[in-house]
């Protein structure tokens, strides 16, 4: 599905999926988006409504993604000095 088929599907009060709407958002956050992408994609949900699927989608690859930049070791912490007599 293109973008401009996505905001034509949002505008017509169609919900998407939430793959797609988690791939839509990634292009925003990313960067990739044009401005007059997102005044779109903002405009189609206000007039449609927001639904919670629509919200929380995209928050959830955000999460998976943001879990796998986490490292997986503890860092070393270097022993305090020994305290002086």
């Amino acid at each position: 599905m293109t973008a401009g088929g996505a905001l034509a599907r949002i505008a017509s009060g169609e919900t998407l999926p939430s793959d797609a709407m988690a791939t839509l958002f990634a292009q925003v956050f990313n960067g990739d988006a044009a401005p007059e992408f997102v005044a779109g994609l903002l405009m189609a949900l206000k007039t449609r409504g927001e639904t919670v699927e629509d919200l929380v989608a995209p928050l959830r690859r955000f999460r998976r993604i943001a879990w796998r930049s986490v490292p997986r070791t503890t860092p070393s912490i270097p022993a305090a000095p020994a305290a002086m007599a």
